[in-house]
């Protein structure tokens, strides 16, 4: 309740003087930017972080977990080009990075799932749910094959595969296809 209360005078603050928040909350964070949005005022959100024995470095995005999900697609798709370059090398740390690729793409999946499909009514974070938004929400059995198939696939990926199976290492232009399905779901379904 305070977290809220204190969002929303920040916000109402902030339409009077620039106001800067440093927060290590996430929740909190988003609740300043659910506000801000909602009162038209404008933000912009950076990240603070630190890389072994160095601190306050600045990066222009959020942490992973704060995207949504067209900037998940889009560090998934700038991620494309370092895998191509160590497709044909080390096949132990290609074989790494593709899993942990797989598996930021599940959760790209998902995040699609709580703003695409389900129209933001239920998200994680959010301290409430949207019931308004329910009348905009649409499930046809196409989409719930196309999150189906984009979960499936990626999955496959997240687990240990019995020494016997040795499955084959996806190739970048499978990668390629498989974001690519996401990206067609998010621009079928569009955000509330």
């Amino acid at each position: 309740e305070r977290r809220s209360t204190i969002a929303k005078r920040l916000v109402k603050e902030a339409k009077e003087r620039q106001v800067i928040v440093l927060t290590h909350d996430i929740v909190f964070l988003l609740d300043l930017q659910f506000y801000a949005d909602s009162e038209s005022v404008d933000h912009v959100s950076v990240s603070m972080r630190k890389n072994g024995d160095k601190v306050g470095l600045i990066k222009p995005e959020l942490p992973w977990i704060a995207l949504d999900v067209k900037k998940k697609v889009g560090y998934l798709k700038n991620e494309l080009p370092a895998l191509k370059k160590i497709e044909d090398g080390d096949q132990d740390e290609y074989r790494n990075r593709v899993k942990l690729w797989y598996m930021l793409l599940r959760e790209a999946w998902e995040r699609a799932v709580e703003e695409r499909l389900f129209k933001g009514v239920v998200q994680r974070f959010n301290k409430s749910i949207q019931t308004q938004r329910l009348d905009t929400v649409e499930v046809t059995p196409e989409l719930i094959k196309e999150v189906n198939d984009g979960m499936s696939e990626s999955s496959k990926w997240l687990h240990d595969m019995a020494a016997g199976m040795n499955p084959a290492i996806p190739k970048n232009t499978k990668l390629e296809t498989e974001l690519k399905s996401l990206e067609d779901f998010i621009t079928k379904c569009k955000p509330n």
